[in-house]
Formats: structure tokens, C-alpha cells, sequence
């Protein structure tokens, strides 16, 4: 450890822990890891009152991954897995100890020399100046929007120079397709009043071409992008540092939970988990997202597992309809499944592209893409989803065998990771270390709201009498609906108030969540009023609930969702209506280009086949 001290009598400004590599060296041995989990325990328990009952801060740095192919034979020892069990002991204890003051490093993978072991010069200096800047930052008063840090200056990559000319060249197309309809209308205009059928005519002729409207659409997205590389990537605007508190999570939920209940209007549809309740459950758990990341609400254990939930949530969603839109409307052909990925895919590669970021770094598209093939997977397997003459009990059977599936892939993801090693998976999902650490802990921690969701249809939409149930006033069903609220707030509670230790509580969730899930839909439809009347502002926020959770990391949040965006400093309120109107309209934005890319590709397709 190391000190930086005016007075070797006065406690230290700031502590600087390292994690155990030479002990990893010495001895690899379960024991010895076992004996630093535990000295871990104790030494961050006197820190954390040390830092607690003085202005002391505490910096603790993780062990950065090795190149285990460089090591030299007495540090052969030393493997990326053997670190990667150290420094979940220190999230560990963290958790439990963790207090205002306290900061944990995680460098992951950062330039080395050619011994494969220690960081380069220019990577020992980025990581001292991010220790003096955090060091730095908290001594600035909570309201003050100004940082100690200076934005680094990123490097110009082929794919971004690419897109950067494929927009220019859209744009170009675009006002040029816009001239020339102007040019056509102003012609018209001097030669006189035409006859009406030649005005229709004209006007077919000199409509927007599937062309010049694909290069608006890549126009918009442009622009729409520029403005996050300069948001993000740049020290044109303001980064600011989170500072959680319960009033600033509390009070805009409670703002957003007004604008929700002002809106409620009868829904077209009151059958059970209908497409207007979808939706609007999609919105307000986004909204809640939102206001979670902007507010830092991560560093909440308890908020931590209700987040998890919502995106259990969504999964179990996205599952239900795509499964009952194979129960309803059959085998998805293979341009219904390029338009779903395309949608899904296109803002977050084209975000990937521009911010130099991998696939895997917006992980929730990459979750409900596998979550659209998982389940386009169990219904094409035999019995069919949309085969109507077999038993639907064959259809849970096979949902249930699936779950036994995922369930062990959840215990043993080694048994089934080696389909992710093949190319292009390998270069879409692979950590920087060849390993699926960060996949295998994504897609597993809510892999059960898969086979969940796909029940539920099956449920739903194959055996009517349940459906009728639900549907029915009756003293079971009001009971049904107080057992599920109170079973949903205890998980809650339990989660929120027991949890130490993320990873228990992580296995916890996947068992238990799809319980939540199915309590949820029964609180939401048991009751009458409720099911009978959806939020329009909820609705309309789920429209475009996945351009808002990807936008969010660079528009609404900076540096990768770790700062916040500030336009207007010296005043929090006006700040937030300007970032948040702006976030709005380039989530609409790109949701609109996305729709109309997908349209105008389709309308080719359809005149290809009819030529």
C-alpha cells in the first residue's frame, strides 16, 4: 500500500491497495486463496472506518489481465482465471464494506511489455492520473460540475473514417434528391396549371426514390451519431460525476409515476398480457432504468437485484411474443427473422462502429438477439409451435425440457461455450483474453425468462380455460392477486435487505425470478381494473424502449454510463430538460430510420419478386 501524507502523524490523503500477484506466483492453491479472501475481509473492514471517520480516500486496484503466452516459467503460475478468482474476493468484501471514499480500479486488460506482466509507461501513467483524478474529484463539493479529469483524445479508426464517408456521400444524394423535387414543383409552377392526371403523373416521377430515401435515413443517423461522438468521446461538453441519493431517484420516479396514472385510458384489447400492457410494462420499466443510471443507483445493492428483475422482465417479454407470434402466424420466414435482427442490431453496430466499442459492450441487444434465435430454435423443433392438431401439452413438455436445458447451462457453461468459439460468434461475444466471462455471466443470470416466457404463451394461447381464469371475477382470483403483490414485494425486500455477496444472490435470482415473473402477470391481469386500463405515456415510452437503453450510454450519460452529460452548467434543472429532450429525439429519431430502412427494403424486396 501506499500514502501520499502531508504529516506521517496526520492520516493519509489517499491509500492506494494493489491485489496479490506474488502470491498468486508463490502459490495458486485454493488454501492460499481462501487466506486472502479472508485478509481482504479484515483489512477493508479498517479501512472502510478509517475512510468513514476521515477525509482519507481509498483507491483499490484490481489485478490487470496477464498474456499468459509471454510469462516466463517461475510466473507460469499466474493465469487470467486464477485473477479473475482474486478479484471477485475483493467484489466480494467491497459489497460489505464499500463507503463514500472508497474506489475500485478495474483495469481488465491494459498494454503491457514484452514480458506479458507489467504495464507499459504510457499505461502507468493513465492509471496514476485516474487514481489523482478521482482522488481530485471528491474533493469538489457535491454540486459543483466541474472535474479534475481532462478527456483523452481517441484515435481515428478505419470503420469510423468509413462511416464518416458513407454519410457524407448519403447526404450528398439527399440534398440532391431534395433539389431536384424542388427544382420539378417550381418547374411545374412556371409552365402553368397542368391537367390533374398529368400532375399524377409528374408526381410519381419525381417522388422520393427508395434510394434518396435509404441516404436520408443514413443522413439522420449521421447526424445522430456525430453528436454522440462529440458527446462522449470529446471535451466539447461537461462530464459530471454521479452522486446517488434517495430524493434524486425517488422524486423523478414519482414525476414519471404522475405523467403514467394522468394517462390511463381503456385498452382496445383486455385479454391477458394484450400488445397495449406489453408495451406500456416496457415503458415504465425503461423509465425506471433510466432514472437508475442516472442517478448511480448501481451502487445500491438492493436496487441492483430490482434492476435485474425489470431486465428478467424483458426478456420474458420479448420471449412471449415472438413465441406467440409463432403459435398465431407460423414458421417465421427468413425475411422475418433478417428484419427482427436487423432492428434489434442496427443502432447498437453502428454505435459499436463509431465509439470503438465492442459488440458486447451494449449487452442487453445482444441478450434478446439470442433470446429472438433461442425461441425461433424451441419452436421449430418438433412438435411445431404452429402445428394446431398435436396435443399442447407437447408444446410444455418441450418448453420444460428446454428450461432443464438452460438450467444447466447456468450450473455448467463450460458444457456448451464451445459453440461461441467458432467464427463470427468468436469475435462477437470473446473477452479480450479468449474467454466468455462476461457473456457466460450476462446470458446466464436470466437465461430462465426464456423458457418462462415461452410457457406463458403456450399457456395462454393453447389452453383457453386458463386464460378464462384469469379473466374470471371470483375469490380465488382476488386472493391470487394479493398472494402474487405479496410474494413480489418479500423478493423484493429479501433481496434488497440479505444480500452481501453478488454472486449467491445472482444464482438466487435466476431460480427465482421466473416465480417473480409469473407473479407479475397475474398481479397486472387478475385484477380487473387494471387489466382493463393501460398508460398511454407508458405505451408511447416503450415504443422506443430499446433506442432509449442504447442511447442512454452516450446521451443521456457519458463516458460509457460511468459520468453524466452536462449541456448547461450551473443549473441541474434546465441541464436535465435540455439532455433528456435531446435523448428523446434521437431515440424517436432512430427508431423512425430504423422503421423506415426496414420498409423501404422490404418494398424492394417485393418488387424484385414480382419482376
Amino acid at each position: 500500500m501506499a500514502g501520499l501524507v502531508q504529516n506521517p502523524l496526520d492520516s493519509a490523503d489517499l491509500i492506494v491497495a494493489g491485489a496479490a500477484l506474488w502470491t498468486m506466483r508463490r502459490d495458486p492453491s485454493l488454501e492460499e486463496l481462501n487466506r486472502y479472501e479472508a485478509n481482504t475481509e479484515s483489512v477493508l473492514q479498517l479501512l472502510s472506518l478509517l475512510v468513514r471517520e476521515s477525509d482519507t480516500n481509498l483507491v483499490w486496484l484490481k489485478q490487470a489481465f496477464v498474456n499468459e503466452s509471454l510469462l516466463i516459467p517461475r510466473r507460469k503460475n499466474i493465469t487470467n482465471l486464477l485473477i479473475r478468482k482474486y478479484n471477485d474476493a475483493v467484489d466480494i468484501n467491497w459489497q460489505r464494506f464499500r463507503t463514500p471514499g472508497m474506489f475500485l480500479f478495474s483495469p481488465g486488460h491494459v498494454p503491457l511489455i514484452p514480458d506479458g506482466l507489467h504495464y507499459t509507461d504510457d499505461a502507468n501513467d493513465e492509471t496514476v492520473q485516474a487514481i489523482l483524478n478521482v482522488h481530485c474529484n471528491s474533493q469538489l463539493p457535491v454540486t459543483d460540475r466541474k472535474t479534475c479529469c481532462q478527456g483523452l483524445l481517441h484515435s481515428i479508426t478505419a470503420p469510423q473514417v468509413v462511416l464518416l464517408v458513407m454519410f457524407v456521400c448519403s447526404a450528398i444524394i439527399s440534398f440532391w434528391g431534395l433539389w431536384c423535387r424542388h427544382t420539378c414543383s417550381w418547374s411545374r409552377s412556371l409552365l402553368g396549371s397542368p391537367s390533374q392526371s398529368s400532375i399524377r403523373d409528374t408526381g410519381q416521377q419525381h417522388a422520393a426514390s427508395p434510394v434518396v430515401m435509404i441516404c436520408q435515413c443514413i443522413t439522420l443517423l449521421g447526424i445522430v451519431l456525430l453528436y454522440t461522438y462529440l458527446a462522449d468521446r470529446t471535451p466539447v461538453f461537461t462530464k459530471e460525476e454521479k452522486h446517488f441519493n434517495w430524493t434524486s431517484f425517488a422524486v423523478p420516479l414519482a414525476i414519471l409515476g404522475i405523467l403514467g396514472f394522468v394517462t390511463y385510458q381503456p385498452v382496445k384489447d383486455a385479454s391477458v398480457l394484450n400488445r397495449q400492457q406489453t408495451c406500456e410494462t416496457r415503458g415504465w420499466m425503461q423509465l425506471v432504468l433510466l432514472v437508475y443510471h442516472y442517478t448511480g443507483g448501481s451502487r445500491v445493492l438492493g436496487l441492483y437485484y430490482v434492476v435485474r428483475l425489470i431486465v428478467a422482465m424483458y426478456i420474458f417479454l420479448s420471449a412471449y411474443g415472438h413465441y406467440t407470434y409463432g403459435l398465431k402466424r407460423g414458421a417465421s420466414s427468413w425475411s422475418r427473422v433478417a428484419e427482427v435482427l436487423f432492428r434489434l442490431n442496427l443502432y447498437t453496430v453502428l454505435l459499436c462502429l463509431t465509439m470503438d466499442v465492442p459488440y458486447l459492450h451494449y449487452y442487453f441487444v445482444p441478450l434478446i438477439s439470442a433470446c429472438y434465435l433461442l425461441v425461433l430454435l424451441v419452436a421449430a423443433i418438433p412438435p411445431v409451435a404452429w402445428d394446431l392438431n398435436k396435443s399442447p401439452w407437447m408444446q410444455v413438455l418441450k418448453a420444460s425440457c428446454f428450461a432443464i436445458v438452460f438450467a444447466l447451462y447456468r450450473m455448467q457453461p463450460d458444457m456448451f461455450n464451445w459453440i461461441f468459439s467458432f467464427p463470427p460468434l468468436s469475435q462477437l461475444f470473446l473477452d479480450d483474453d479468449n474467454s466468455l466471462h462476461e457473456w457466460t455471466f450476462r446470458f446466464g443470470l436470466d437465461i430462465l425468462a426464456v423458457p418462462s416466457g415461452i410457457l406463458c404463451a403456450v399457456m395462454l394461447h393453447r389452453f383457453p380455460q386458463i386464460n378464462g381464469w384469469i379473466c374470471s371475477r371470483s375469490i380465488g382470483n382476488n386472493l391470487m392477486t394479493i398472494l402474487s403483490a405479496m410474494t413480489l414485494v418479500v423478493y423484493c425486500g429479501m433481496m434488497a435487505t440479505n444480500c452481501t455477496s453478488k454472486p449467491e444472490c445472482n444464482l438466487l435470482h435466476t431460480y427465482l425470478s421466473p416465480i417473480m415473473l409469473v407473479g407479475f402477470v397475474l398481479v397486472r391481469n387478475t385484477w380487473e381494473p387494471l387489466r382493463h386500463h393501460y398508460s398511454q405515456f407508458f405505451d408511447w415510452v416503450g415504443i422506443y424502449s430499446l433506442e432509449l437503453f442504447i442511447a442512454q450510454y452516450h446521451i443521456l450519460l457519458a463516458n460509457d454510463t460511468r459520468s453524466l452529460l452536462v449541456l448547461v452548467e450551473g443549473n441541474p434543472i434546465l441541464n436535465i430538460c435540455i439532455v433528456t429532450t435531446i435523448f428523446v429525439l434521437v431515440s424517436h429519431t432512430v427508431a423512425e430510420c430504423t422503421h423506415m430502412l426496414v420498409n423501404v427494403m422490404k418494398g424492394l424486396a417485393s418488387e424484385n419478386e414480382n419482376d
